[in-house]
């Protein structure tokens, strides 16, 4: 392994570059949840890997425009409108498939599908007026420094 090479290999150990991580996501029809296709495109250089994982989470996110909002300077009490957010996470789920060979090689695709049942008292995703529920999803390669990963996606 040359300079350049291990000039590479820190690189991508520490950004994650090692690999292209993609992530699709089709409701199921058989149960309450989601059916996942993960894909992967190795770079320049054998990635050595644990497994690949996906995390499914339920995201409730609140907005109020306009909400009144008490300030109190010295006594001196003020409202003023203003925005006000809040979320929260009601589930997260990891999934994982072990890998048979723990390094995929450089260069090569690979593709897994892997079905994920959500909870039983998961919510439905939705969009209101002022709120909305959303089920998020990313997929990833653990491996050491920063895992490749597809960034968090909507899939509901």
């Amino acid at each position: 392994m040359g300079f350049l090479d291990k000039l590479k290999s820190v690189k991508n150990t520490l950004t994650g570059g090692g690999a292209e991580v993609h992530l699709s996501a089709t409701a199921s029809e058989e149960f309450f949840g989601y059916e996942y296709e993960i894909t992967v495109k190795v770079g320049d250089a054998d990635l050595k890997a644990e497994d690949v994982y996906v995390i499914t989470k339920g995201v409730e996110e609140v907005e109020v425009l306009e909400a009144d909002i008490v300030y109190d300077r010295q006594g001196e009490v003020d409202f003023r409108p203003d925005l006000v957010r809040a979320s929260h996470t009601s589930f997260e789920l990891r999934n994982v498939v072990e890998l048979e060979e723990k390094v995929l090689s450089a260069n090569e695709t690979y593709a897994w599908q892997i079905e994920v049942e959500l909870p039983e008292n998961a919510q439905y995703p939705f969009r209101g007026r002022f709120c909305q529920f959303s089920h998020l999803a990313q997929a990833g390669v653990s491996c050491f420094g920063n895992d490749p990963d597809s960034g968090w996606i909507e899939i509901g």
